[in-house]
């Protein structure tokens, strides 16, 4: 026992690579720091990889997190995003959802490729406004999918799903409710 903490805890294990894959919205300098100050004194044969995962998770844009070691000096990590599907107008801004119609973070003015603006957001927190939001996703999610087959996907600026029964889409060339 003594002879395997002793190795375990040698400079042979301390961390020297982090290998961070799949990011390009998330942050790799902070996955890296993440890694490199809960393994600073543990090493990578020590290393607690399902806390390293909990606080990588907890970061913008990561909807998931696989941690690994790679024997003898380091850590390996695979991230699979949260991509925004729209821009969410609430009464404290704008913000950034995804697929789910849950907030990534607040939307930055003039993002390349930014996505259709949905109004008409339930902002309560009750259970049927929960329900609501996520019918409005997939409302909005079908709005785009028919706008996509008839050319149209470019064109559209906003959605308004205030009304899930009428649901009305502003077109940018003529700016006329459809």
């Amino acid at each position: 026992v003594m002879g395997y903490r002793t190795v375990a805890a040698s400079e042979f294990f301390d961390v020297k690579r982090v290998d961070v894959r799949g990011v390009s919205k998330a942050s790799k300098e902070d996955i890296e720091k993440i890694v490199t100050s809960q393994t600073q004194h543990s090493g990578v044969w020590n290393a607690d990889l399902i806390d390293l995962k909990a606080r990588i998770e907890k970061l913008t844009f990561v909807k998931s997190a696989a941690v690994s070691r790679v024997l003898p000096n380091g850590i390996r990590v695979g991230i699979v995003e949260r991509q925004p599907q729209a821009i969410v107008s609430l009464s404290s801004g704008e913000y950034l959802i995804d697929e789910n119609g849950e907030i990534i973070t607040a939307a930055k003015k003039g993002e390349d490729q930014a996505p259709v603006l949905i109004r008409g957001w339930d902002e309560t927190k009750t259970e049927k406004a929960v329900k609501d939001n996520q019918q409005r996703m997939k409302l909005y999610q079908r709005m785009m999918a028919d706008s996509n087959e008839f050319q149209l996907a470019k064109r559209v600026k906003e959605v308004n799903l205030s009304d899930l029964q009428e649901p009305r889409a502003i077109i940018e060339d003529s700016n006329m409710n459809i």
